[in-house]
């Protein structure tokens, strides 16, 4: 199965959009760690004044595998439209957190969450 993240603005009540999510049958729920990393000696890799990311470096443990994602942000008159993202899959996510640390990379933030995985009937 291949993954697709979609954002949209939705013009939908709260209620209609419920009902359309609930026509997808649960599949069940995954632990995801992202951790963002920034260099502070490069201007590219460092969080802004207001803390935001423009370009990141991200490690990601999701169903017991590990990621590496460089991601950067594509903006029109300062408001995000997507972002064009890098990944593969890592065997030993520990051996590159040490190469970060070795690298001067900082952990900026680490978010966990429970995704919910649904798919239409």
């Amino acid at each position: 199965m291949k993954e697709i993240e979609i954002l949209a603005e939705v013009f939908d009540t709260k209620d209609r959009v419920k009902e359309i999510l609930n026509s997808f049958n649960y599949i069940g729920l995954n632990k995801v760690v992202d951790e963002y990393y920034y260099d502070p000696k490069r201007n590219t890799l460092k969080p802004s004044k207001e803390d935001e990311l423009y370009h990141c470096l991200r490690l990601r443990t999701k169903n017991n595998k590990h990621y590496i994602t460089y991601k950067d942000d594509v903006y029109d008159n300062n408001k995000w439209l997507y972002s064009n993202e890098y990944e593969t899959e890592v065997e030993k996510i520990d051996m590159l957190k040490e190469i970060f640390n070795k690298m001067g990379l900082v952990k900026f933030i680490e978010m966990e969450e429970l995704v919910c995985q649904k798919k239409k009937m």
